[in-house]
């Protein structure tokens, strides 16, 4: 990880002490990391680590510094599985931003019997310990995944993820939303925000695919109001990046609208809400794949003030060659997930993936940018 003091202007990486071999840990690999900040400056990083098998076991562990990212405890697990029991995977966390010292975790749990299940923990002593994983969907044949929570308000928990059956392409999935009143004790029964195709973004020249899948649902809050995000690339042509808001705390949500709508499938979408209210999006898209050698990609950015109505693109980051990245086995050229957005008290602050022009085998970087 790297924290910066100064704006983002310069950054000091440094390691999570214990958690990877590399570090000093037992973990060969650690994947999924989410990083989240409590209102008393407590950083919290959760995350995927697998360990050595046969059969390879899954954890999920957070990590906690209490000043400011300098010094890191020990990770503690959250949970952890084995096949043919279970397979953990996309952990996100969130830190109470009304509540210092709680923390939520909250993953998804496939079980090879075919009870895919959403779980959820809760820490209140800055994750030093952990409530036992709770369930919060009853499995079956039903696939939930990208689960992210949000706290809209004060005393409201919201668990934002994409659902399908399959959650695969050429499927139809659906945003659902849990919510809970209770600090996650109880939760509510799902709403549904929205149907949508579930699509993989390719490449235009060779039709191949490329790692960024439709079930890669996005959400934000703040200033009362949550937000969802996601995207459709459509065989036709038509590809757009959509959102929906609430005002009521996830009771209700406002019809789709669109982030972008254009031909040069968008993907990757990442939300943030602002400290002055308006909500903030980046993405990428591949308007510029003419633009030179290889698959020309760049990263744009977007505000509204009317709750994702209307907005105001502007070009973030200049193109590069996406076909330069590491390819996932399967899936194609891979820049990670999800990417990094949040909101600062006038603008917004972006962490994002991008590749360079050395043929090494460190063909991506990390890049920061701000904008209002």
């Amino acid at each position: 990880m790297a924290v910066s003091r100064d704006s983002g202007a310069t950054w000091k990486e440094t390691m999570l002490p214990r958690l990877a071999r590399c570090a000093g840990g037992p973990y060969p690999l650690v994947s999924d990391t989410w990083a989240s900040i409590g209102p008393d400056h407590t950083a919290y990083v959760g995350a995927l680590a697998l360990t050595a098998g046969p059969p390879q076991g899954y954890a999920i562990v957070v990590s906690a510094s209490r000043d400011g990212g300098s010094g890191w405890g020990a990770p503690v697990v959250v949970d952890s599985a084995a096949p043919p029991r279970a397979i953990l995977d996309k952990p996100s966390i969130l830190a109470d931003p009304s509540r210092a010292g709680r923390v939520y975790a909250v993953w998804a749990r496939f079980a090879l019997n075919g009870g895919d299940q959403v779980a959820f923990a809760r820490s209140d002593d800055h994750g030093a310990t952990w409530t036992a994983p709770a369930t919060l969907t009853p499995g079956g044949r039903v696939e939930t995944q990208n689960n992210e929570l949000l706290a809209p308000a004060a005393g409201i928990l919201l668990d934002v993820f994409a659902q399908g059956s399959p959650l695969e392409t050429n499927h139809e999935g659906q945003v659902g939303v849990l919510r809970s009143t209770d600090g996650g004790t109880t939760w509510a029964a799902p709403v549904t925000v929205a149907s949508f195709a579930v699509t993989q973004t390719t490449d235009p020249d060779s039709g191949t695919t490329i790692r960024s899948f439709g079930q890669d649902v996005v959400a934000a809050a703040g200033a009362g109001w949550a937000y969802a995000g996601w995207f459709e690339n459509r065989r036709d042509g038509t590809s757009a990046i959509w959102t929906s808001g609430s005002s009521d705390g996830g009771r209700t949500w406002s019809a789709a609208s669109p982030l972008v709508q254009e031909s040069a499938q968008p993907f990757l979408p990442t939300l943030a809400v602002g400290g002055d209210g308006r909500l903030g999006a980046i993405w990428y898209d591949l308007r510029d794949a003419d633009a030179g050698p290889g698959l020309g990609t760049a990263l744009w950015a977007a505000t509204s003030a009317d709750h994702g109505r209307t907005w105001r693109p502007r070009r973030l980051d200049r193109p590069f060659d996406l076909r330069a990245a590491p390819v996932a086995t399967g899936t194609g050229p891979f820049i990670g997930d999800y990417e990094g957005l949040v909101g600062l008290p006038s603008g917004f602050a972006a962490a994002y993936v991008r590749t360079t022009a050395a043929r090494t085998p460190d063909r991506t970087e990390i890049a920061f940018a701000r904008f209002r």
